[in-house]
């Protein structure tokens, strides 16, 4: 995938050593997160500087853990399947799910229970 095509999607991790993956998703983000050494084994998440998402709205860069998510939207990701919709302001988000239906989340309750449904069916036959 390429991020630039779907801005209001984007998503990036910045390291400490100054280097940077782009994802075209928040969801694979936190996929990466969870899994770092399965699509990089120079990095950890822990060596992460800062994690940014596009706001969906503006498409500005976000700080991640200051985000709010958006999940369960009728909403199609760049791969055509449920994404988590990102927004800087909390009111926004909620605009969003009364529009397009969902449920808002912070940053510390995208946990492994949440992403694993959004993994299997987002990202259903890819490995990415």
């Amino acid at each position: 995938m390429y991020p630039a095509r779907f801005p209001k999607w984007a998503a990036q991790i910045i390291f400490k050593d100054g280097s940077a993956h782009f994802f075209d998703s928040p969801v694979d983000l936190f996929m990466f997160l969870e899994d770092s050494a399965r699509f990089d084994p120079t990095h950890k998440a822990e060596d992460a500087a800062a994690l940014y998402v596009a706001d969906h709205r503006s498409g500005a860069w976000v700080d991640a853990r200051q985000a709010t998510f958006v999940i369960d939207s009728s909403a199609k990701g760049p791969m055509r399947g449920p994404d988590l919709p990102a927004f800087a302001k909390l009111a926004d988000a909620q605009a969003f799910a009364t529009e397009y239906g969902g449920r808002t989340l912070g940053f510390v309750d995208l946990d492994r229970s949440v992403m694993g449904g959004l993994r299997s069916s987002t990202h259903a036959g890819h490995t990415h």
